[in-house]
């Protein structure tokens, strides 16, 4: 597979997550380990790891003593210098409106949150412009779904709690 990944122009190493997520597919390989491959590959840094929201929910909620460490690693893959910004941004935000909407404590869904947060502000120098507008969104879509006033209220928290200089008022939800 390295060979025809090259042969057709690959960048080294390319291959390795596409061969798994074949195999995957084909049945070869159970898709806990797959997610396990993926914050593996991520965790060594690997130069070319996909992430998409149904992976990052996936690896978050995996039945695996090491998901918290696995969902590190690949998170470390939104933002950053090279990153497409708005494609990280979709999968990013994406991810976190998910994990909002699914039956998961409060606890676990901010821990998450704030993880993927960390990472979409990153090195960004708009950053609180960026956290403004994410609260924004959120609190304007919280009128129709009250997954969103959670997840508003928890992010003008996580902002509070970071102590950063955005008077995002008293919005929707319960949190301070």
């Amino acid at each position: 597979l390295r060979q025809l990944a090259e042969q057709n122009g690959a960048p080294p190493g390319a291959w390795l997550h596409i061969a798994a997520a074949l195999v995957t597919e084909a049945g070869g390989l159970p898709m806990a380990e797959f997610l396990a491959v993926v914050g593996q590959l991520a965790a060594l840094r690997h130069g070319h790891v996909t992430l998409t929201m149904d992976t990052l929910v996936a690896i978050a909620i995996l039945d695996d003593p090491r998901a918290d460490w696995l969902f590190a690693a690949a998170t470390q893959y939104l933002g950053g210098p090279n990153a497409d910004r708005n494609a990280h941004q979709i999968v990013g935000l994406e991810t976190l409106v998910k994990f909002w909407m699914m039956d998961l404590p409060d606890r676990t869904v901010g821990r998450l949150t704030g993880r993927i947060l960390e990472r979409l502000i990153d090195g960004r120098e708009d950053a609180l412009v960026f956290l403004a507008a994410v609260h924004g969104d959120l609190a304007a879509a919280a009128k129709t779904n009250p997954h969103y006033a959670r997840a508003a209220a928890y992010v003008r928290g996580w902002v509070r709690g970071h102590f950063l200089p955005i008077d995002l008022g008293p919005g929707p939800g319960a949190y301070p």
